[in-house]
C-alpha cells in the first residue's frame, strides 16, 4: 500500500514540475511579463502565480481534477500559498540590497527597504500562518493543529530574530541566514506532509 502511494505521489511530484515550468514560462512572457517590469506586479505575480496556481497544479495532479479546488478548502489552501509565498519574496531579496542599488536594479528591497520588507513578511506569514492552524485544527484536530503552530512560531521567531540583527553589509551571512529560513520552512512542511503519507 506505501509503495503504491509513493509510486502515486512521485508521478504527482512529475506532474506538478512540469506544470511549474509552464508557470516560471508564463511569468517570462507578456502580458504577464510586462505586471512583472514593476516592484509591486512582480510581488503580486510571483505570489499569484508560485502561490495559487502551483497550489491549484498540485491540487489537480493529486486528485485528477481541478473543479473541486475552488470549493472553501481549496480557495482557503490558495489563500495560504499566496501569503506565504508573498511573506517570503521580499526576505529573499534582502540579502543582496546593496550590491542590487549600486547596479541600479529595482526590486521589493531596494524600493521598500530592509524594515519594511521584514515587516511585510513577518506579517504576511502570521496571517498565512493563523489560516493554516484554523484548517488544519477543524479538520485534524487540536493535536496536529498544536504541532503546526509550534513550527509556525519557530518560523516566525527565526525570520523576526533575522530582521532585528540584519547588517546590508554582510552579504554573504545574510544569505546564508536566508537560506536556511527557505531550508527550515521546506523541511517543516515536508516532514508534515510525509507524516500524512506514511499514516495515510
Amino acid at each position: 500500500m506505501l509503495l503504491r502511494r509513493s509510486c502515486r505521489d512521485y508521478r504527482s511530484s512529475v506532474t506538478v514540475s512540469s506544470e511549474a515550468g509552464v508557470v516560471r514560462l508564463i511569468c517570462r512572457t507578456p502580458p504577464v511579463g510586462g505586471l512583472t517590469s514593476s516592484v509591486n506586479g512582480a510581488l503580486i505575480a510571483v505570489a499569484f502565480f508560485q502561490g495559487a496556481v502551483a497550489y491549484w497544479a498540485a491540487w489537480s495532479a493529486a486528485r485528477g481534477e481541478l473543479a473541486s479546488a475552488f470549493s472553501a478548502p481549496g480557495w482557503l489552501g490558495a489563500v495560504i500559498a499566496v501569503l506565504f509565498i508573498a511573506g517570503l519574496y521580499p526576505v529573499t531579496q534582502v540579502y543582496q540590497i546593496e550590491e542590487d542599488r549600486a547596479r541600479g536594479d529595482r526590486t521589493v528591497a531596494v524600493e521598500w527597504g530592509p524594515a519594511r520588507c521584514f515587516l511585510l513578511a513577518f506579517v504576511l506569514q502570521a496571517l498565512g500562518g493563523l489560516l493554516l492552524v484554523a484548517f488544519v485544527l477543524g479538520r485534524y484536530g487540536w493535536l496536529e493543529a498544536l504541532v503546526v503552530a509550534t513550527g509556525l512560531v519557530v518560523q516566525l521567531s527565526l525570520l523576526a530574530r533575522f530582521g532585528a540583527r540584519f547588517e546590508p553589509r554582510r552579504v554573504h551571512e545574510n544569505y546564508r541566514t536566508v537560506m536556511r529560513l527557505n531550508v527550515y520552512a521546506a523541511c517543516a512542511l515536508g516532514g508534515y506532509l510525509l507524516w500524512h503519507i506514511v499514516a495515510g
